[in-house]
This record gives C-alpha cells, structure tokens and sequence, in this order.
C-alpha cells in the first residue's frame, strides 16, 4: 500500500517552528559572516556603525531561539523525573510531611499584584524574572492567588508572535495554563497535595491557604523533587 505523503502545510505548527529556527539560525551566521567581510573590506566609520549594530541584534536572535529549545527541554525532563519518583513513594513516607514544613513561606517569595503584571508588557514580564532569577512568578488579587506564569510559558508566546508590545490582558486571554495550579490549606499533608496533581501533569503548583483564602505558602514540583530526594 502506498504511504500518503504529507504536505507541508498539514504538518503542524511544530514543523513550522523548527523550520523558523534552522532558518533564523542559517540566516544569522550567513549575516555574521557577510558582515565581517564589509567591515573588514570596508574599514569606514559607517560600516563600523553598522557593524556594532548588528553583532548584538544577531547574538539576540540565537540567544532566544537556545533559550526556547533548551529551556522547554529542561522542563519536560524535570517534570518526567518527578511523576517516576511520585509514583515510587509509599503513603507511609508522605502522611508525615506536613505542606508547612517544606513550603515557600509568603514572606520570601517573589510574586506580584494583578494591578502591578496588569501594568506589564510580556516581555518586561520576561525582564523582570530574570533580574531576580527566578523561573515562575505567582500573580496575586488581594492576596489570593490568581496566576502562575512560567517563564518558559512568557518566551514561547514570545516566540509564536511579535510580542514586544504584547500586554498581560492579551497575554492571559491566549493562555490558560497559566490558571493550571491547585490550592491546599495549611494543616494538609504531602500525601493529600501529590494525590490532587499526580494525574493532572499540567499542574506544576500547589498554593497553601489561610482560612480566609489568602496565601501564606507556595510550593512548586521541583520544590518537592528536592525535598524527596534529600
């Protein structure tokens, strides 16, 4: 029986996507070299311009397209040795590690008001994450939380569109995942908060909570990862 062949345009976004980076890759070195000859022939105050122009504008554009590919493969690696280990545990081991001894206490991690992200374009968002070094940002209302935004999940939208001037408005409406955490109170233990995520693999945070809804903890699956293994 003879195989279908797939046209190009029936292959997906993904296709696209890696044919863009190849390309921009490909376009960037033949750019590099093609402007070191001009310089290097040229020996002008204006091919000098250009070329302290460009060599940081190239250096951006493979800067992003690794921060992409490495940056989600990082992730995905993560989050599969962290539902082989969850698997492996025993109830006996969970039921004695209480959220509250293992958490992100709210007096200590960075997070922001929804009125303050409201105020932020996608990419000062991306900005602002890596000046604290930091991969995941909790978004508050009133205390109670509203978001998670990944950095992971701030660079892919960046990559899919122009989104210098993007605003957190749009941004949210594009991306649900960002809702995609979960919410214990603080006398829970280990064992209830891995049997709420441990067949929801988009859920990457859990959220501890006062009685009144505020939170007064946070803790991320990585954050769990190292605490299991010690």
């Amino acid at each position: 029986m003879k195989t279908r062949r797939i046209p190009f345009y029936e292959k997906g976004l993904n296709t696209y996507r890696n044919l863009l980076a190849v390309f921009m890759i490909f376009l960037t070195i033949v750019s590099i070299i093609y402007v070191s000859l001009l310089f290097h022939t040229a020996q002008s105050d204006a091919s000098e311009k250009i070329f302290d122009a460009l060599i940081p504008l190239f250096a951006t554009w493979i800067g992003t397209i690794l921060a992409f590919y490495f940056g989600r493969e990082n992730f995905e690696s993560a989050s599969n040795e962290y539902k082989k280990i969850i698997n492996q545990l025993s109830p006996e081991i969970l039921d004695d590690i209480l959220v509250n001894q293992i958490m992100i206490t709210d007096k200590t991690m960075v997070s922001m008001e929804l009125d303050q992200a409201k105020a932020k374009s996608v990419k000062a968002l991306i900005d602002y994450l890596e000046m604290v070094n930091k991969s995941r940002l909790p978004v508050l209302e009133n205390g109670k939380p509203k978001y998670i935004i990944h950095k992971s999940t701030l660079l892919d939208a960046q990559n899919k569109q122009d989104t210098s001037d993007m605003s957190f408005d749009d941004f949210v409406k594009q991306n649900t995942i960002i809702t995609s955490f979960t919410k214990v109170s603080e006398d829970a233990i280990l064992e209830d908060v891995l049997a709420q995520i441990k067949d929801q693999p988009n859920i990457k945070d859990i959220f501890v909570l006062n009685e009144n809804g505020k939170v007064t903890g946070w803790l991320t699956n990585a954050l769990i990862l190292r605490y299991i293994q010690g």
